[in-house]
């Protein structure tokens, strides 16, 4: 204080003859020079810096107390954005009780409508990998047909994708046709016996599994959490273990049952000739070469020519 009292007697002044008066170097003074100017006590000359204005204590005393209140402002305000922010942290990332918190949620789903919703954002999000398990009872035709554009749309993204029926389900015909669909769309699927209870995980962080194992109109639980869902990952995976690849999906009919001109029918197919052009080229009428491509597309579970052509291939029934 006593730079403040050396300049409160003089009234305005010159650093440098306080400092003197003072005996105080001139750093020594400027740094007790500088803090009487933070608080408020002197002002500094406009024109000339080192001559300074002493600021009358009643109206310093003002000033200083107006600043430090507006200072408390501030850290109260900080403080109570501070404590907002950790009151929402605690509320979403701690738990209510001792133990770790689980980061998993769990939706029930009674509308089928909802259901399918959940399918296809589920077939939206989908990143990396789609495992589903099938074990009956068979479903409806109508289900499996409308389900085939989630499962091209995943197939055209290139996600891993397997699935497991049990064996009984393959032997219908409209769901032999349905998993040939799949595995065109590159679907790795196998079969066994038994299967626990269906499930469709996506990327082992969400799944779709059974509101009632009995009763597959009952409606759905959809869980979204890894830690759940690691777990429903590790029963499929055991289950695929004991599964084996699906046989005869792409070649029921041997080919040394074909006749030489369903033999020939197929080659052309496969090169991409109409009926027109295949009758021309085997001697039989149209309406024979279209019975013959309809029977060879029921057979071989597809819907379209172009189809019977790839597929007649890949069973190794053209070369």
């Amino acid at each position: 204080m006593a730079i403040y009292k050396q300049a409160f007697r003089f009234g305005s002044g010159s650093v440098g003859q306080a400092a003197e008066v003072l005996g105080l170097s001139v750093e020594e003074h400027d740094a007790g020079l500088r803090e009487l100017i933070r608080l408020g006590l002197v002002t500094a000359g406009r024109d000339d810096p080192d001559v300074v204005t002493v600021v009358p204590p009643e109206i310093a005393i003002v000033r200083v107390l107006e600043r430090d209140r507006e200072t408390l402002t501030r850290y109260r305000d900080t403080i109570a954005a501070t404590s907002e922010s950790l009151e929402r942290i605690v509320e979403r990332f701690l738990p209510l009780g001792p133990g770790p918190r689980l980061d998993l949620e769990f939706e029930v789903i009674e509308d089928l409508a909802r259901v399918a919703e959940m399918l296809d954002m589920m077939t939206d999000l989908g990143r990396d990998e789609m495992l589903s398990m099938h074990p009956g009872p068979l479903p409806p035709e109508h289900l499996l047909r409308e389900g085939l554009a989630r499962d091209r749309r995943l197939g055209e993204r290139g996600l891993s994708l397997r699935a497991l029926y049990v064996k009984q389900l393959t032997t219908t015909p409209y769901v032999a046709t349905y998993l040939r669909e799949l595995i065109s769309f590159g679907y790795e699927i196998r079969t066994t016996t038994t299967l626990p209870i269906r499930m469709i995980i996506c990327d082992a962080r969400r799944a779709l599994i059974p509101l009632d194992p009995t009763h597959g109109q009952a409606g759905a639980i959809a869980i979204d959490g890894e830690v759940m869902v690691r777990s429903l990952v590790r029963v499929f995976e055991h289950c695929w273990q004991d599964s084996s690849p699906l046989a005869g999906s792409l070649n029921e009919q041997p080919a040394n049952q074909l006749t030489e001109q369903e033999h020939t029918v197929l080659r052309l197919l496969a090169v991409g000739m109409k009926d027109e052009q295949i009758g021309r080229a085997i001697g039989v009428s149209v309406r024979t070469v279209s019975r013959t491509v309809s029977d060879l597309m029921r057979r071989l579970g597809v819907q379209s020519r172009f189809q019977a052509g790839v597929r007649a291939a890949q069973a190794g029934w053209v070369e």
